[in-house]
């Protein structure tokens, strides 16, 4: 491994000193992998930490409602993320073993991330765990745990020194491929909207809409409706079962210490993850609404398990417990999903996340590579940029346009964005309940009766980039219903280059390569027929790529006119 230079970063509690020869410049940094991350201290919120005799989850709101949102991270230790202080400490003033854990920002993001005592080693080789141990207790670190994907986490035990001590590793230590603070990230939903008659698969000019500004849905399916082998990970707040899901969401998996196999688990889990997979998924069945690929089979992943609190629609969460939980979609003994679809962003660059998108990229969907897809976020009146995880080279990342074909004031976008689809407004927090109302106009599923957003079992309020990347997610599960054998680079390729061009011609860093267009893309996923225009006596004809399985027919008009007729026939695939 190449050695860097060394540079200690020595913390406490809210007072950070910094000391370094990097061009005499006192900047603190993480590495991911490779990549150094400059950051600076975010001193407007903070992480505190505290153990307490009995978590009553239900109760949290309402006992700290100067928290911003909280993470249980075991049976007694609580974490709040509160720009509210001092109130907060004092009403801890009879709580032991109360720690704060600073907030960083790296430079050029508007992401939040904090400081704990953990980091995630991935070491070379295989190690025994009295290895690992014996790593640890060289280093004065206390050894966790190892995750599903093969790192291993350590607590700190200097504290104050969990950048310094992951810096360390990495610059000095042969034995390692990288070594990551395990950031809590603070993550949020791109949250909102719906509308009343499904514009975004068919636009007719309904609601002052302009006509055939949509995804050309109807086109599509008269190709194909999906299939059920299909399965799409939704990665979200939860998905359960609902009347027009037709028992198609299968057993999935919770992020952090409570597995509720992906399903909502608390009061403000309104439904944003039902949402999405209503846009995918929702069956056409005469009830309800229709979604862009109807047959396909949900894998719900909730990464949200915890109540969010009143000032902001997030959750928290680890770089562990969120690439654990990406790990656990695409690997092929666990969700086995085909494609990723994600409605949310936030945090800061961290390798164990980047790399698991990118093993689920490359080694998912038996080394054809699962397809990735992200919300690009919902802040550009705040930030300039798209929002990671969605700037990792190779996911695509949708933006939102509204039912015009304008882009929306709100969408993220930069050079990473590949495509754009249309989306309604945000929404806005409920002051009684602390929960996000929608405010947007796309239709779509809902948590059912009064669980949801609204009354019944279906929204109209739904919108963001978060309605947007859900019908990406059911286009591709459209293509490969015609072509499972299409690699993941493919997938991508096919999109950007059947997208409809919006704005200035071609690529751009507003519209990307333009509006998804669900009919151009799953003509182009089908396979090739090559040979000559007419079929006569023994002229051959090849069928390139097709499916396992698949059974091929075809009539001609007019008939051709040979010799010879000789009858035309069907290929199979063996």
């Amino acid at each position: 491994m190449k050695k860097f230079p060394i540079y200690l970063l020595v913390s406490l509690i809210g007072v950070f000193l910094f000391a370094n020869n990097f061009n005499n410049e006192d900047i603190p940094y993480y590495w991911e992998g490779e990549k150094k991350h400059y950051y600076e201290i975010n001193t407007e919120i903070l992480l505190i930490e505290f153990t307490i005799d009995r978590i009553d989850e239900q109760n949290i709101n309402v006992a700290f409602p100067e928290a911003e949102t909280y993470r249980i991270k075991n049976d007694t230790t609580l974490q709040l993320i509160t720009r509210s202080k001092l109130s907060l400490l004092d009403k801890l003033s009879d709580k032991k073993d109360i720690i704060q854990h600073p907030a960083i920002k790296v430079k050029g993001t508007n992401s939040t991330s904090f400081i704990t005592d953990e980091i995630s080693v991935l070491f070379k080789s295989k190690k025994s765990e009295s290895e690992v141990i014996e790593f640890a207790d060289k280093l004065n670190l206390e050894y966790l745990t190892e995750t599903s994907y093969g790192t291993h986490l350590f607590r700190v035990l200097e504290g104050g020194r969990t950048v310094a001590v992951a810096n360390s590793i990495q610059e000095n230590n042969e034995e390692v491929v990288w070594s990551n603070p395990n950031f809590v990230h603070l993550i949020s939903l791109f949250n909102d909207p719906l509308y009343p008659d499904q514009y975004y698969l068919n636009n007719s000019g309904q609601g002052g809409g302009t006509a055939n500004i949509d995804i050309n849905a109807p086109e599509a399916w008269g190709i194909s409706f999906g299939c059920d082998e299909i399965r799409i990970a939704v990665i979200d707040d939860g998905v359960e079962n609902h009347e027009d899901f037709d028992g198609r969401v299968l057993a999935g998996f919770t992020a952090g210490v409570i597995n509720t196999g992906g399903l909502p688990l608390n009061h403000c889990s309104k439904g944003h993850g039902v949402n999405c997979a209503g846009i995918i998924a929702a069956s056409h069945n005469d009830i309800g609404l229709k979604g862009v690929a109807p047959n396909s089979q949900i894998v719900p992943i909730n990464i949200f398990p915890n109540i969010p609190g009143p000032l902001n629609p997030a959750g928290a969460a680890t770089n562990a417990e969120i690439a654990t939980a990406i790990n656990w979609a695409w690997r092929p003994d666990r969700g086995d999903a085909h494609i990723l679809s994600n409605s949310w962003g936030g945090g800061n660059p961290n390798i164990d996340v980047t790399t698991q998108i990118t093993n689920a990229r490359t080694i998912g969907r038996n080394n054809l590579g699962a397809i990735v897809i992200f919300s690009s976020g919902n802040s550009h009146q705040t930030f300039s940029g798209v929002n990671y995880p969605a700037t990792i080279n190779g996911v695509i990342t949708v933006g939102a346009i509204n039912r015009n074909g304008n882009i929306w004031n709100y969408s993220r976008r930069g050079p990473e964005m590949d495509l754009v689809a249309p989306s309604g407004g945000l929404g806005n927090m409920d002051p009684f309940t602390f929960c996000i109302n929608p405010n947007g106009d796309v239709v779509t599923t809902d948590r059912e009766g009064a669980l949801g957003y609204d009354p019944g079992n279906y929204t109209d309020g739904f919108g963001g980039t978060s309605a947007a990347a859900p019908q990406v997610a059911g286009v591709v599960a459209l293509m490969l219903s015609v072509n499972p054998n299409l690699t993941e680079p493919q997938v991508r390729t096919i999109l950007q280059q059947t997208a409809t061009d919006m704005g200035a011609t071609g690529f751009d860093n507003t519209y990307g390569f333009g509006r998804v267009n669900a009919h151009a893309a799953v003509q182009a996923a089908l396979p090739n027929i090559t040979g000559s225009d007419y079929l006569c006596s023994t002229t051959p004809i090849t069928l390139e790529n097709p499916p396992p399985g698949a059974t091929v027919t075809w009539t001609t008009n007019p008939r051709p006119i040979c010799s010879l007729q000789a009858p035309v026939r069907a290929l199979q695939q063996t």
